[in-house]
């Protein structure tokens, strides 16, 4: 097996992997990308290189893309790497061969920019790269290893109960306005300044034009009675770059979907899937909030202003209070881990050792 880069003539061919490759869960997930497979690395950065495994016929049989942004750590600008679609075909040879070649090559492209970190999450359910990286069976071999930075979950709103306590109505939340743009960008900045480690964000203007079908008015506001920003996040429907289709559902997937079917009678919840089977999914990213009273509020607007037919996804990083669901709401969630890779003899940086107080980097959904 060998290991290339991929150019943009192969964007076809890795659809057709990825979308082949299932991200095992309680829902069994694949992503198909059917317009342009890059354009999902494009929202986050023009800096990227996909690593494929090919077979002696060359066919995929691995995969990984490394996305490079800048962040701030402790006051200073960096280059960090984020490694995404980790696909492995689920054969002893491609797994071994994968971890074999592909870390190595992920430290060499790191090292070729000065970039001292690059992280991964990965879902707990995805026991392959549970079994060929982060818990490897030998400690023989002399490979990067994945140092656990941070647990989340993605959560999913798929409905709010009835009679259920509304949030604080003291804020007036609505969408966006053009005139806006100045002070989102700085209210934005403003809540980066309070976290030691967090990726530089774009101007929304930048935003604007880099993200398809996105408007100002994607961005949703809270503000006081002075008029002043105290919380902002945005909505999206990601099937823009990418749809996200279930291609087998537990036993407990498979009663969650009946109870949201029969909770829908009465207008309660949301469907799991489209009529397409493409998840229902719209995400929320670039959140930011004073306290966990306006996240809420903003999470209730969100919720009632979409689709009737799309139910919400965002991060939820362990120990954050700030983005905590209602109670009243009916929620699912998938757990994940934010992992370093730390390549042999690199020490582990004070900066990935947070205390509980420590708010988390600025990661979000887009990103998974």
């Amino acid at each position: 097996m060998r290991l290339i880069k991929a150019q943009a003539s192969d964007g076809d061919q890795l659809s057709q992997f990825l979308k082949s490759t299932k991200l095992p869960g309680l829902i069994d997930i694949s992503i198909d990308r059917e317009k342009d497979f890059f354009q999902h690395y494009k929202l986050l950065s023009d800096d990227y290189v996909t690593f494929t495994l090919v077979d002696d016929n060359d066919q995929p049989k691995a995969m990984a893309t490394l996305v490079f942004k800048e962040a701030m750590i402790e006051g200073k600008k960096q280059l960090i790497g984020y490694a995404t679609d980790l696909r492995v075909s689920p054969t002893r040879e491609a797994i071994l061969n994968w971890a074999e070649k592909m870390l190595p090559a992920m430290i060499e492209e790191r090292d070729k920019r000065h970039c001292d970190y690059i992280f991964s999450a990965v879902a707990k359910s995805y026991t392959q790269i549970y079994n060929a990286f982060i818990r490897p069976k030998s400690n023989k071999r002399s490979l990067p290893r994945y140092y656990l930075y941070r647990k989340f979950k993605v959560i999913n709103i798929h409905g709010i109960l009835p009679l259920a306590k509304k949030p604080i109505d003291t804020l007036h939340i609505a969408p966006a306005k053009i005139q806006d743009l100045a002070s989102i960008n700085d209210y934005i900045q403003s809540k980066l300044k309070e976290r030691p480690f967090h990726f530089c964000v774009p101007s929304i203007e930048e935003i604007l034009k880099l993200w398809p079908n996105m408007s100002i008015e994607n961005f949703i506001l809270a503000k006081d009675y002075e008029h002043n920003i105290v919380g902002v996040t945005n909505i999206w429907d990601p099937s823009e770059v990418q749809k996200m289709r279930p291609s087998n559902f537990s036993k407990r997937a498979l009663t969650l979907q009946e109870t949201l079917r029969f909770l829908r009678l009465f207008g309660w919840t949301r469907p799991i899937v489209s009529k397409d089977q493409a998840l229902n999914m719209k995400q929320l990213n670039f959140t930011y909030v004073n306290n966990p009273d306006i996240f809420q509020a903003l999470l209730y607007y969100c919720y009632k202003h979409a689709s009737a037919k799309k139910y919400l996804s965002y991060l939820h990083f362990k120990g954050e209070l700030d983005t905590l669901p209602m109670r009243s709401m009916i929620a699912s969630s998938v757990p994940f881990g934010l992992y370093c890779i730390v390549a042999p003899g690199d020490h582990v940086a004070n900066f990935l050792k947070p205390s509980f107080e420590t708010p988390p980097l600025n990661f979000d959904i887009a990103y998974v």
